[in-house]
């Protein structure tokens, strides 16, 4: 059963092997279990759900259940292989999923992030932790499934935070690519979808980003950028207002209106006629390219 539902609330481990392989072709198969495969030493290749990837040292997948898949080690290249493949469920004996996430920020993230399989790498030596388990599971007495369940919950602790570095890392790549298409197309009618694909993500991920990052929505963050636009041409030009609206990328004057005020705590009329100091459109360039400078730096 998948660990991202919450009715599995337990997990528990139903197979193991560390492995030298001299030369391996699994045919692609899925199970009703999820599986983490490391490799320790030499390289395989991985295909995961149509897509090929290679793994070296120190990288690690995860693969959530039922999830097509199949290993490949290559002919004169030797590999080293740690693997477990455990259930989750709401009617087995074992670790309690619902309470690591309560206390570890990085699991109950693992499972927010709901991704078929995980391509990550050990910053954290999962590997000792990792073999460890798997020497205790070969030796395994009555006297010690305490301790199993310890070091498997160690092992999903660990795995989270590896992943949580790869996403911050990635994360800020994410936001940096969609902040560049917002700062090159705010003006226009732009949507969320527009810009997590120009990015490369789904929205629902772009979302996250800017609240984690930013503090704000992607709504917020755009039209922040173009009310910095519309000061600009309200002190420096005669445009109407309705011209304004439109030209900063509002769809209507009514509703430029309302965030206007709502963020400057005054009417767009009401603050020309306070500032009132028109200035040559020649400066327009400059004013533009600092907002699209500060968005980028931001």
């Amino acid at each position: 059963m998948s660990i991202y539902l919450k009715k599995n609330r337990f997990a528990k481990i139903d197979a193991f092997y560390n492995l030298r392989l001299d030369e391996f072709h699994m045919e692609t198969h899925a199970h009703n279990r999820c599986e983490i495969m490391y490799v320790t030493d030499g390289n395989c290749e991985v295909e995961l759900d149509g897509q090929l990837f290679r793994l070296n040292p120190g990288y690690f997948v995860f693969i959530d259940q039922d999830i097509p898949h199949r290993l490949t080690v290559g002919r004169k290249n030797p590999c080293s292989i740690m693997n477990i493949e455990f259930t989750c469920a709401d009617n087995i004996q074992g670790v309690d999923l619902h309470y690591i996430s309560e206390r570890a920020d990085s699991f109950r993230e693992f499972l927010e992030d709901r991704q078929d399989y995980k391509l990550l790498f050990d910053n954290q030596n999962m590997a000792g932790s990792l073999k460890t388990l798997i020497d205790m599971l070969y030796n395994k007495q009555n006297d010690n499934s305490y301790m199993v369940e310890l070091m498997f919950s160690q092992i999903l602790v660990i795995m989270s935070l590896c992943e949580k570095g790869i996403r911050k890392q990635s994360g800020l790549l994410y936001i940096k690519k969609a902040k560049e298409y917002i700062n090159e197309n705010y003006l226009y009618d732009i949507t969320s979808e527009m810009i997590a694909n120009y990015a490369g993500i789904n929205r629902s991920y772009l979302h996250t980003l800017f609240s984690r990052y930013e503090n704000c929505s992607i709504t917020t963050y755009i039209n922040t950028l173009r009310l910095e636009r519309a000061v600009f041409l309200l002190k420096n030009t005669n445009m109407k207002i309705t011209d304004i609206a439109f030209s900063t990328g509002f769809n209507s004057r009514q509703h430029f209106g309302y965030t206007f005020e709502k963020h400057f705590n005054i009417s767009p009329l009401k603050y020309r006629k306070l500032v009132n100091r028109p200035e040559s459109a020649n400066t327009e360039t400059f004013v533009q390219g600092t907002v699209h400078d500060k968005g980028k730096g931001s």
